[in-house]
């Protein structure tokens, strides 16, 4: 498996350039490797009929959460991806969300979108993002940055720090960036832009699941990946333990000297993903405190040997 450790990455360009449509790219970026397929039955809607022979459709995973709200998918969401494939992204419309697998779809959308833990064809298709429908639009109104929606995507598949990693669960933080204006702005009452944010964040929590939050919260991410950094140069592979510190937002990772003799690694997580690697020399004192926003994974060292991490550099 690899662990990308960048909120933002591109490849050899930076601009939106999408398709609504089938990419027929030869040079299709590599897949990370996840955990072990298992062999599953094909659904009934994987297979169309061409010349005299059944096509097998891509797969594009259903995460469990939107990439723009970063709430869960519920039953009849409508929702889309977005996949890239060969430098190019490509988006599917037309879904619904389903108790099922697989989501309902309209016939003519060339695949399936699917959210089968272990799936074999979804092991082997590109990496997607799925988004509500109504998040995606305020995202792209906005984000101000030339290239957004390559930001969503990349922001929307690092939040899983391995391919298909089973739900964390961890709530996504937007408080700590939303503003006044844009509860004003989601509440249709401009009034409210002039309230502390202190006020604004308490009326919120009282309103967690309601669709105005959401849309808080896609503010937020619009302009949280608006100022984000943007990559210079393609991704890098590394292992995982020669890093010897990395943060959420470094320019490149500490990398550990030749001849470091074995010790724990700790990777913590939250719900944007990987937010930090550290290396530690030995156990420390046991932490009296809880956290509700992170998980944390430590191991020795050598557990990570086959652990690969796609690293970016930026300016």
């Amino acid at each position: 498996m690899a662990s990308p450790l960048a909120i933002i990455m591109g490849y050899h360009d930076h601009s939106d350039g999408y398709l609504s449509g089938d990419d027929n790219a030869n040079n299709a970026s590599a897949v990370r490797q996840g955990s072990p397929a298992r062999e599953l039955p094909v659904a009934a809607s994987d297979s169309t009929w061409g010349a005299g022979h059944a096509v097998l459709r891509p797969h594009t995973q259903i995460h469990r959460r939107c990439g723009a709200c970063q709430m869960p998918f519920h039953q009849y969401d409508r929702m889309l991806a977005i996949t890239r494939r060969g430098g190019r992204l490509q988006i599917y419309d037309a879904q619904t969300a389903t108790a099922r697998p697989f989501a309902k779809q309209w016939y003519k959308v060339q695949a399936t979108f699917c959210k089968l833990l272990g799936c074999t064809t979804c092991q082997n298709s590109d990496e997607s993002a799925t988004v509500h429908v109504d998040c995606f639009k305020l995202f792209v109104r906005e984000c101000a940055a030339p290239d957004k929606i390559h930001r969503l995507w990349l922001a929307s598949v690092v939040m899983d720090p391995w391919l298909q990693c089973q739900d964390t669960g961890l709530p996504y933080s937007f408080q700590e960036r939303m503003s006044s204006q844009d509860a004003a702005r989601a509440w249709n009452l401009p009034a409210v832009a002039r309230l502390p944010l202190e006020i604004c964040l308490m009326i919120v929590a009282q309103t967690r699941n309601t669709l105005s939050t959401r849309y808080i919260a896609v503010m937020s991410r619009a302009r949280e990946l608006t100022h984000a950094t943007a990559p210079s140069q393609p991704p890098v592979s590394m292992a995982l333990t020669d890093i010897k510190y990395w943060g959420r937002g470094m320019a490149w990772p500490l990398q550990v000297p030749q001849g470091t003799e074995d010790d724990l690694v700790r990777v913590t997580i939250d719900s944007s993903g990987i937010q930090q690697i550290e290396r530690l020399d030995k156990i420390r004192e046991p932490m009296h405190s809880t956290y509700l926003r992170k998980l944390f994974v430590v191991e020795e060292s050598h557990k990570f040997t086959s652990v690969k991490a796609s690293v970016v550099t930026v300016v």
